[in-house]
């Protein structure tokens, strides 16, 4: 998923260092791509009857990760 976000560099080495290493991610990281994944959501997480893709759903369930603090410690 984090493929198709314009992630800048600092960012996505901190995202790699989480995935493999479990180490966490500030709060202005989850800041930052809670705004990516949401400008991808509005980009292309609906169809053309507003109902959500499945890439939306992916999105959403990110989104809902990152404000609920979830597996983002």
């Amino acid at each position: 998923m984090l493929r198709i976000l314009p992630v800048r560099e600092t960012l996505c080495l901190r995202l790699e260092d989480f995935i493999s290493l479990g180490l966490p991610l500030t709060d202005g990281d989850k800041r930052e791509l809670r705004d990516l994944v949401a400008d991808q959501l509005v980009r292309q997480g609906f169809d053309k009857n507003y109902d959500l893709t499945p890439i939306g759903q992916r999105l959403e369930d990110l989104i809902d990760l990152l404000f609920t603090d979830k597996g983002a410690a």
